[in-house]
């Protein structure tokens, strides 16, 4: 699938990388990296993430304790911090409420539209989440609650999280052998008794079969273990975790960052750039906040690299 540039935007802003899903009117979805919001954040701890960026705006937050299942729950009130129930997928149709997930080369799939009012959808499938097809259990959500014209005007995201390349398993572990039952040949090489498993791609092709077009459907074109300089991975050694937030806009309010809407943030500088930028020749826009060395040294970026600097819009 190629990738669309017009679907994602990566910040880099106050030393915080924070990965943007577009297309999806009224609604704020983001995924914070790498940087000081979720430096030394770790599973069962109070979501600094979501505190320190504002993105919560003194909301309730609703952060389950993820099992690697299949179970997708609305987003209430009653089930928010500190209460954390068992999901791995969160629905949110309400503003006034934000929902967070939590990955570290697991991907996130998003699924938002807004028939017959604004919806997101957000779940959290690894291995086993994608082998256990958690995308079926979203869409059969969004076909109960919302309606079969509510699948029809949807549009999705995968990733970002581990690639294929770099997600090898023992072929002598019980779980890669089940893996090898469940995912389909095309999404499995066996290789030096490891067996490499396409998760991006199984998952893509289970939303297709689920009856999303091609041009709903978006990879973020990343891999966590490959870009650990930007996302935290498991597999690098990392055991901080990606903090994926989703709430709804309220009508009226702006559809951009936190701190763009919040001047006295730590995060807003008064100085913009907005770069446009090619990598591995695929187009991305690039969106910079402030001064960094990263910038003029272009440390991180694989393959061609092409800074292009704009009036920031």
């Amino acid at each position: 699938m190629p990738v669309r540039p017009d679907s994602w935007t990566l910040d880099f802003t106050g030393g915080q990388w924070i990965l943007s899903y577009l297309g999806c009117p009224g609604s704020s979805l983001r995924l914070y990296a790498r940087g000081p919001v979720t430096e030394g954040t770790t599973d069962g701890e109070k979501l600094p993430a979501l505190e320190v960026s504002g993105e919560s705006a003194g909301f309730p937050v609703m952060a389950p304790i993820q099992v690697h299942g299949t179970t997708v729950i609305r987003a209430e009130e009653t089930s928010c911090l500190p209460a954390r129930p068992r999901a791995d997928g969160l629905a949110i149709d309400r503003t006034k409420i934000a929902g967070t997930l939590q990955f570290a080369d697991c991907l996130p799939v998003i699924l938002c539209g807004r028939s017959p009012f604004p919806w997101v959808v957000i779940g959290h499938s690894g291995f086993a989440g994608t082998g256990r097809n958690i995308v079926s259990a979203m869409v059969a959500y969004i076909l109960k609650t919302y309606g079969r014209q509510a699948l029809e005007c949807t549009t999705a995201w995968i990733g970002p999280g581990i690639c294929r390349e770099c997600y090898g398993r023992n072929l002598e572990d019980p779980w890669t052998e089940w893996g090898t039952k469940v995912f389909p040949r095309e999404y499995v090489i066996l290789k030096e008794r490891q067996a490499y498993f396409d998760l991006p791609g199984m998952i893509e092709n289970q939303l297709l079969e689920l009856g999303l077009s091609e041009s709903a459907v978006s990879r973020i074109p990343f891999c966590t273990r490959c870009r650990n300089d930007i996302f935290y991975s498991y597999r690098a050694g990392d055991r901080q975790r990606n903090f994926l937030v989703a709430r709804l806009i309220p009508s009226g309010h702006k559809d951009g960052n936190s701190w763009e809407n919040d001047y006295s943030s730590p995060f807003f500088f008064q100085e913009s750039q907005f770069w446009s930028v090619i990598i591995d020749g695929a187009f991305a826009r690039w969106r910079y906040r402030g001064r960094s060395p990263w910038l003029s040294s272009c440390k991180g970026l694989h393959g061609t690299v092409e800074y292009r600097p704009r009036r920031c819009c």
